[in-house]
């Protein structure tokens, strides 16, 4: 059978392709172990699974795509939707990225902030 991780395996995307899989079979695959969410994606529809690898300086992480059971696959699998599913994962990629400096950035407003109030608050008193 296919397993969850054959849905999302980054070796399959190192050649920028993306390869769908069905979700039912996996969902309902007894060597597999009961996923509530899966069993739940199926029952609203979702019928095929994709997982794209993102890596933008030093963040990596795995946007998945879901499409419903009756979509045109062939559609699905064009260049150009596949071209665009593969830069709209590398934008999120992005923003995942700007997450550590931002928090870090923040976080030195902050300190700088607060020694400015304390310097106010010593020449105050």
């Amino acid at each position: 059978g296919v397993s969850v991780p054959d849905i999302i395996n980054p070796a399959a995307n190192n050649n920028k392709r993306i390869v769908w899989r069905e979700v039912e079979p996996i969902a309902n695959d007894p060597d597999q172990p009961y996923n509530l969410r899966l069993q739940l994606a199926v029952r609203a529809g979702i019928g095929l699974a994709a997982g794209v690898k993102f890596q933008f300086r030093g963040t990596t992480g795995l946007v998945i795509y879901m499409a419903r059971a009756k979509t045109d696959v062939t559609k699905l699998k064009s260049a150009t939707n596949e071209q665009y599913l593969l830069s709209a994962a590398d934008v999120i990629g992005s923003i995942a990225a700007l997450r550590g400096p931002r928090h870090v950035c923040l976080e030195e407003r902050r300190a700088e902030k607060e020694s400015v109030r304390r310097r106010v608050r010593l020449r105050l008193i």
